[in-house]
């Protein structure tokens, strides 16, 4: 239920997926290198209608409907879909948001673009930041019909294979008749694959087809991206980027995404010996529920500085608040 991103604005390199994932969740050799797998994924089936001359409204590009159609001689028909071998792979938030704002601070025409593209749409505009995807190679699908059609006309492409009655009392010619349903299964397939109905970059082999029900296997050549996980980052008027906010808040329409974009964007670092100073300084006086003093003179300097927002701690954290950081320690000599 996503919706699509609307232009790539970059790929964020030097990720290092061997670090992610090399922490015992996955084999690796005697070498140290990662192994290259990555972890398998699930889904629950999900079931869909289609009637002759609808249309397809799926989420996945399933071939052979049409055709599946056409056999059952069915007007309507229901259909389960399982993505029966699907991956993963991903990288954590927090060193991709340090990516993102390598990427952004490295040129400061992005900021000056980024800036002009709100002006020009008059509407807040986001950057999506996928950190993980979920891949699919083949897919299991079946057809029941639900309405027949008068007169038996055909739904797709119409195709010459009759397929074989494998009812009866001789198990000889229950066995020929097995091996003429395979055969006609094959036809099928073959026909489905070759010329105009065949699936780019896949396949399609059914293995079932009677009057009543159909079942197709679908298998992609390269991995097929079904989803994805990723954060938000809502760009102001000014160009700068708002903290990570959900991307289902965004697409949801949920009311957390103005206070989400109202804060400033968060990058957490290590230590340095100032924002250990600069802690030691804040906390001398008492805790902030104590009425500290020094925590006091902080939040009233920032609120004077225009930072309303920024809480006293995060300029011993977010690496972003760094040079405020440096203000704050010409202000109170910590």
């Amino acid at each position: 239920g996503f919706l699509p991103t609307d232009n790539l604005v970059t790929r964020l390199h030097g990720l290092d997926y061997a670090v992610f994932y090399g922490g015992g969740f996955l084999p690796r050799p005697a070498g140290g290198a990662a192994s290259g797998q990555v972890p398998k994924a699930a889904f629950p089936t999900y079931t869909f209608s289609v009637s002759k001359g609808g249309g397809l409204k799926l989420a996945l590009p399933i071939q052979g409907i049409p055709v599946g159609l056409g056999l059952m001689g069915a007007a309507r028909a229901v259909g389960t879909v399982t993505i029966s071998d699907a991956a993963t792979y991903g990288i954590d938030g927090a060193s991709l948001l340090r990516r993102v704002h390598h990427w952004y601070d490295g040129s400061p025409e992005i900021g000056d673009t980024l800036a002009a593209m709100v002006r020009e749409t008059g509407s807040p505009i986001y950057l999506r930041v996928i950190n993980r995807v979920y891949v699919a190679k083949g897919l299991d699908v079946s057809l029941a019909k639900a309405d027949s059609l008068l007169g038996g006309a055909d739904a797709g492409a119409a195709q010459p294979v009759a397929l074989p009655d494998l009812s009866g009392s001789d198990p000889e010619q229950v066995k020929k008749a097995g091996e003429a349903y395979r055969e006609a299964l094959s036809a099928l397939s073959t026909t489905l694959n070759t010329g105009a109905a065949a699936a780019p970059g896949g396949s399609v082999r059914f293995t079932q087809a009677t009057s009543q029900a159909v079942s197709l296997r679908q298998t992609f050549a390269e991995p097929l991206v079904v989803g994805y996980v990723g954060f938000d980052l809502r760009v102001d008027g000014n160009g700068r980027l708002s903290a990570p906010i959900p991307s289902f808040s965004v697409l949801s329409g949920d009311s957390t995404d103005a206070d989400f974009a109202n804060r400033p964007a968060v990058a957490f670092c290590e230590a340095t010996p100032l924002s250990a100073r600069y802690q030691t300084w804040l906390l001398a006086t008492g805790t902030p529920e104590g009425k500290n003093a020094n925590w006091t003179a902080a939040r009233e300097w920032l609120d004077a500085e225009g930072w309303t927002r920024v809480d006293p701690l995060d300029l011993k954290t977010n690496c972003l608040l760094r040079p405020l950081l440096a203000k704050a320690r010409a202000k109170f000599a910590f």
